[in-house]
């Protein structure tokens, strides 16, 4: 069966659950997720794991789950578009990447990822695609960072007939650490087709265990908040992102690291 791509696919999955919390980026946060910036993995030296659920303006379920250890992580995201009939789904897309974070000294460090795409569409059939990250992250001055992250540098294509090009992305950001716990972050993403996005976000920690986030984005204007709460084992997270036009995005997850 040929696989004909009608609409934008594999747009809007970069980002965890406490992104969506502050503004929807956090390229430039050390402890980021693999998709954001892969090279904040080289950060991580025990085991994590992280889950989240959302159901993005009430109609598509997503779910993403990560787990890195020594600087290495895997990241599953997968999210699908119920048939309002109770049919089939309309489409489900599925994103797998294996990543790595390098220490290239105290200061600077670099990440990749490999990704495997799969798409499946009512009607239409199915198809997969590879695609390939990359990312930098720098101290540069005191409680300053730098991060960089390129999405699909290789173009990745699907589809037989009008094949789509799956969106490539550049994001550009810079965060300030003026004391422990307090986050001040500010980043721009241009994606392919689409006008450049600011986004502005913060984080604070309030006590050992009680986090809140809140950021804003542009194009489309969007507002977001968040709170973690640790707990002696897991992390419980949730995050919230208005629409001019559509419900509000609710995200739920749980953390252990």
């Amino acid at each position: 069966m040929v696989l004909l791509i009608i609409f934008s696919v594999f747009e809007g999955l970069g980002y965890s659950i406490d992104a969506a919390g502050m503004g929807g980026n956090t390229v430039s946060i050390r402890d980021c997720a693999l998709q954001s910036n892969q090279a904040s993995l080289s950060y991580k030296k025990d085991i994590s794991f992280s889950y989240s659920f959302n159901k993005e303006f009430s109609i598509c379920e997503i779910h993403r789950a990560n787990l890195s250890w020594n600087s290495i992580g895997m990241g599953i995201i997968s999210r699908q578009t119920p048939d309002p009939g109770s049919g089939p789904d309309l489409s489900g897309e599925m994103e797998v990447r294996i990543a790595h974070g390098i220490s290239l000294s105290d200061q600077f460090r670099l990440g990749y990822s490999i990704n495997g795409y799969y798409l499946r569409m009512k009607d239409y059939g199915n198809d997969m695609a590879g695609g390939f990250d990359l990312s930098f992250l720098g101290e540069v001055y005191k409680n300053w960072v730098v991060g960089v992250n390129a999405h699909n540098l290789n173009r990745p294509r699907m589809g037989r007939e009008n094949s789509y090009t799956l969106p490539w992305s550049l994001s550009v950001g810079v965060s300030y650490n003026p004391y422990p716990g307090v986050i001040t972050h500010f980043a721009f993403t241009r994606e392919e087709d689409y006008p450049l996005q600011v986004h502005f976000g913060q984080r604070f920690q309030i006590s050992d265990q009680f986090i809140l986030q809140a950021g804003v984005q542009n194009e489309p204007l969007r507002l977001s908040f968040g709170v973690v709460v640790h707990t002696e084992w897991v992390s419980f997270h949730y995050s919230v992102r208005n629409h001019s036009r559509m419900p509000l995005s609710h995200w739920v997850g749980v953390s252990y690291k």
